[in-house]
């Protein structure tokens, strides 16, 4: 709204709040004095007979949330709680937080917001005062801002609105720090990006072709930062921002030293200081939005069929660097259910974040993001899946832009942010990152379907056609220009431009979408895009010692220690907030044990003992590759989760592979076969001895691990949890067969019993059995008879344990050889599956 129409009543004042919303209230005693504004730039002055706010003209000046008034009466604050006597003839009340105030002199700060609105520079520009502290230029930042909103542009180093933001600044004016430090805009630009997919027969189709663009701050500086839905523009270049608890309104706040001028390179040769950008890219579905965010976050990048060049700041980079220069939040937000919105942000802090940061920093960093993005209420509650209840979709959408974020990365990219979320949430988002823009992030953003509100926030859109072609590419205000002179005009001044040209891409015949393509490639837009080089591009670097944004850098942050830590703390409570599984495993394998124990309860050494001994050891392994098979879906359940994390430089393979391993192992792997140790074996009756009983755990807990690390490996080389399921089962099977129990070893044909050297449980099998009875007496085989003879009359042979073994074609002392075989199986499946998650989602 334009409240430069008409000047306030008499004895009325303009009273502006952080969102720039103008009141009108009652001054008493006032004489006429005026502070209004207009057009989206406002402009403040204190009137009264001589032009200086004599004669208690009312003077309104607001920080934060407090305003000082001056009046001939006296001054009250928005409340209209009386502040005390009213300040003397000439001089400004201003307010601190504390809301004690102080009078400054009228003459060092009136007369230069009198002169101000013709004495500015454009956003971005300041200078702070010689001679000043940190706190006095961070107050001097929080006043340049506010002048920055009052007049649409930042102070010029000595003008009379530079002297009146340092009177303000030196007067006590405050605000709040908290949010993103103004940082360097990176430049990120492409050329000739090109994408081909194989399809059946020898076919193929290109989803992107020959893609060019650039996301760079805007000619003339950024476009104004204000909340989806509003319609009161503004010029403030906010150098801190925050969210309230809505992940909204967004509020201007000042941290660190002043900028630079707008749109110039800074001194270590990268990026540009000052300006912002907000692109957006659009296109129908299936138009390649996603396979070039992919393309530019370094994901597909090299890919086979993958063609063109990105650039960082002008220098070519290649997929690491990408990698770790950018932040890329996807379209679904893959995140574990059972960690808080405050465990998630502090496993990637400390993980992300410079090695070496303290704790406490690592700490105030997620409070800050946490509050920038409106998490602060939600902070505590479990994020959320399938079995747990947790956060909306906005507030888990907010909370994967928070994980980017916390690194403050150059570059920022989004897939579809919006989709799936009502306006509201999707306008909250599309908020957050204009302020992430406004910060100095550049961010990249595909998007449906843009409300007018939400498209106005944009600084340059790509406009791409179904076939991944650039049908426009550059400022967002030059959109309507450019497809007017094409004769594609607006029905209505009230039609939204992105609805417009969304449907000529969609609905016009190819011919014609061929023909806006071909006139955009002869735009002197397009050939803005392709010609764009900060400074002298790659040479430069070279020139100047310095290296693109991100080379060089460490691959991960974190040691391996730290990124082992941290994924176990989160497995852990994982374990404790979901004990289900290790329950029921315990129960049940103890129900087992005792089952078994009951059914062979005191087996003899006769013929049926014997052959007892050997059945009760089979089914403890048996029971026990049966439910190794719960690790086939181990890599499954958290694939896209390690995937996203792991492309995001969160952690690496070997610490993720190592901590699931070890928090499946130790609690599902090692503590069910104690159960047969303590019930069964004593049940059973089998070879006593503490030497033996050892010995025999060893063998469980080894083949239980080589069982699982089986599955482990079936469950990372299949692609369907229900694949996996059918393959694991019967490998399973296959090696229970060979596994000297159900077919002899005698009686295996050459072929036959070169595949049973690859099963486990015929070492398993075989070292339990060798346990039981090698160098062990007293047993006898018996004859046929009658049930309830004496021992006396039955006929039978004295037999060893080892004459046992060797008539079922056991080896008699191969015991640590089968140990030695077990250990082998299970390194190799487990480097399979190392191998397997490597190679998995190495592009994703």
């Amino acid at each position: 709204s334009d409240l430069g129409a008409a000047a306030p009543p008499g004895g009325h004042a303009h009273i502006f709040d952080d969102g720039l919303a103008g009141g009108t209230v009652p001054v008493a005693g006032a004489e006429g004095g005026e502070a209004d504004a207009g057009a989206g730039a406002e402009a403040a002055a204190a009137g009264g007979d001589d032009g200086e706010g004599a004669g208690g003209s009312p003077v309104a000046s607001r920080t934060g949330s407090k305003t000082a008034k001056r009046g001939s009466n006296g001054a009250v604050d928005e409340e209209g709680v009386e502040l005390g006597a009213p300040p003397p003839a000439h001089t400004v009340v201003v307010l601190g937080e504390d809301g004690s105030g102080s009078a400054v002199p009228a003459a060092a700060a009136t007369p230069a917001i009198a002169a101000a609105a013709a004495d500015t520079q454009p956003v971005g520009e300041s200078t702070p005062l010689l001679g000043t502290s940190a706190p006095q230029q961070h107050q001097q930042a929080g006043t340049t801002n506010m002048l920055a909103r009052l007049f649409g542009g930042k102070p010029k180093a000595g003008s009379a609105q530079g002297r009146a933001a340092a009177a303000f600044a030196a007067a006590g004016s405050h605000t709040a720090a908290a949010g993103f430090t103004r940082q360097v805009v990176t430049v990120l630009s492409w050329e000739n990006i090109t994408c081909r997919i194989e399809l059946p027969r020898g076919r193929s189709r290109y989803v992107l072709q020959g893609v060019s663009g650039v996301a760079a701050p805007t000619e003339g500086g950024a476009q104004a930062h204000q909340p989806a839905g509003t319609t009161l523009p503004t010029s403030t270049l906010p150098q801190e921002l925050s969210f309230n608890e809505e992940g909204a309104a967004p509020h201007a706040h000042a941290h660190g030293a002043p900028l630079a001028a707008a749109g110039t390179r800074s001194s270590s040769g990268s990026g540009t200081t000052g300006g912002s950008c907000l692109f957006a890219i659009l296109g129908p579905s299936g138009a390649g939005k996603t396979t070039l965010l992919d393309i530019l976050s370094g994901r597909k990048l090299g890919m086979r069929g993958v063609g063109g060049e990105v650039r960082l700041d002008g220098a070519l980079v290649g997929p690491e660097e990408l990698r770790r220069a950018t932040g890329y939040v996807q379209q679904d937000a893959i995140l574990p259910g059972t960690s808080t919105v405050w465990e998630y942000l502090t496993f990637h802090a400390s993980l992300r974040m410079p090695q070496g940061t303290p704790r406490e920093t690592i700490q105030e960093r997620v409070r800050v993001v946490a509050e920038q993005l409106g998490l602060s209420r939600v902070a505590h509650a479990f994020i959320g899946d399938a079995f747990v209840r947790g956060l909306s979709g906005g507030e888990k959408r907010r909370v994967s832009i928070g994980v980017e974020l916390l690194t403050r990365p150059g570059v920022l990219l989004l897939d579809e942010p919006t989709t799936g979320l009502d306006s509201t949430n999707a306008a909250r988002v599309v908020d957050i990152m204009a302020g992430a823009a406004a910060a100095g992030v550049t961010v990249v953003m595909s998007i449906h379907q843009p409300r007018p509100d939400i498209f106005r926030l944009m600084h340059r859109v790509l406009l791409l056609s179904g076939d991944g072609q650039v049908v426009y590419s550059g400022p967002t205000t030059e959109a309507l220009p450019h497809f007017g002179a094409l004769g594609y005009a607006p029905p209505s001044p009230d039609h939204s431009i992105a609805d417009l040209v969304l449907d000529v891409v969609i609905k016009a015949p190819v011919s014609t979408v061929t023909d806006l393509v071909r006139a955009f490639q002869a735009s002197p837009i397009a050939h803005a895009n392709t010609t764009y080089r900060p400074g002298a591009g790659a040479g430069a670097w070279e020139q100047q010692g310095a290296r693109p944004p991100g080379s060089g850098a460490r691959k991960y942050e974190a040691s391996y220690a730290q990124q082992l830590a941290a994924l176990s703390r989160r497995l852990l409570l994982n374990m404790v907030r979901h004990p289900l599984l290790i329950a029921l495993n315990g129960v049940a394998t103890a129900a087992m044990a005792l089952g078994i124990g009951a059914i062979y309860w005191d087996a003899g050494r006769d013929t049926g003992g014997i052959q007892d001994r050997f059945g009760a050891l089979f089914f403890m392994l048996l029971y026990l590759a049966l439910t190794g098979l719960s690790s086939l879906p181990i890599w499954r359940d958290d694939r896209l989760t390690f995937v996203r994390e792991r492309g995001a430089g969160a952690y690496g393979t070997h610490a993720y592979f190592t901590a699931v391993v070890l928090f499946d192992v130790l609690p599902m792997r090692v503590v069910p076969p104690a159960f047969f140790i303590a019930a069964s074996y004593w049940m059973i009756g089998l070879r006593p001895g503490f030497v033996h009983m050892c010995r025999a755990l060893l063998v469980l807990v080894l083949g239980n691990i080589t069982s699982t690390s089986l599955s482990m490996a079936i469950g990372a080389a299949l692609p369907s949890v229900a694949l996996a399921n059918m393959c694991g089962s019967l490998a399973v099977l296959v090696s229970m067969l060979f596994g000297g129990f159900l077919l002899s070893r005698n009686k295996m044909p050459g072929l036959v019993g070169a595949a049973a050297s690859l099963s486990y449980v015929r070492y398993a099998f075989e070292a339990l059995v060798s346990n039981e009875f090698h160098g062990a007496t007293d047993f006898r085989f018996t004859a046929f008879h009658q049930p309830g003879a004496r021992p006396d009359q039955i006929p039978h042979v004295d037999v060893t344990g080892d004459q046992i073994l060797q008539t079922f074609g056991f080896t008699v002392d191969a015991y640590w050889y089968d140990v030695g075989m077990l250990c082998v199986l299970c390194v190799g499946f487990l480097a399979a599956t190392f191998l397997l998650l490597r190679h998995m989602g190495r592009n994703g």
